[in-house]
């Protein structure tokens, strides 16, 4: 009696593992490897991007560099939310989690305050803006996935238009 319901245990287990298996299948994400990876890397850095510009919400000094700092929250949220979506329908898992290294630009941050706070948030967004639209640029070039070139067509004019207030803001 022992030994047959061990073997039932046994094909019981073995049916969930399959079953399993079918269901991972089924969750395999929809895109090629270079457009997952894109879809990653623009999550990681749009987190991290909603972070620093919340602490400049917090710490700007200049009036129009909280304002900027406002509207990258807004807009960086809701391409943010976009490409979570996006993710979900192409199956893509992406972190919660901010790349160690938009904790450590963060945290390099939290220690200005005033006008040192003000030009080195400054110069933050502007390298990662810069960053970002050479990486978007690059992109609508290879992307494979039209949902995910669609999505990148819509967001490089935001980014443009950020770099662009950023620098008005830092004078060049």
């Amino acid at each position: 009696m022992k030994t047959k319901f061990n073997t039932m245990a046994l094909v019981a287990a073995a049916l969930m593992a399959l079953t399993s298996a079918g269901f991972a299948d089924d969750k395999k994400a929809s895109v090629n490897d270079y457009d997952m990876k894109f879809i990653k890397e623009m999550a990681s850095d749009g987190k991290a991007e909603v972070k620093v510009a919340e602490l400049g919400v917090k710490k700007a000094e200049r009036s129009n560099v909280k304002m900027l700092a406002e509207r990258l929250v807004a807009d960086h949220t809701a391409l943010n939310n976009d490409l979570q979506a996006l993710a979900d329908k192409k199956n893509v898992d992406l972190s919660a989690i901010i790349a160690p290294s938009g904790a450590k630009e963060f945290q390099k941050l939290e220690g200005y305050s005033g006008k040192d706070f003000d030009d080195n948030f400054l110069k933050n967004i502007q390298s990662d803006h810069k960053s970002d639209i050479s990486k978007m640029e690059s992109a609508q070039k290879k992307v494979a996935d039209a949902d995910l070139k669609a999505f990148v067509d819509k967001a490089l004019p935001g980014m443009r238009s950020h770099l662009d207030e950023t620098q008005k803001l830092l004078g060049k």
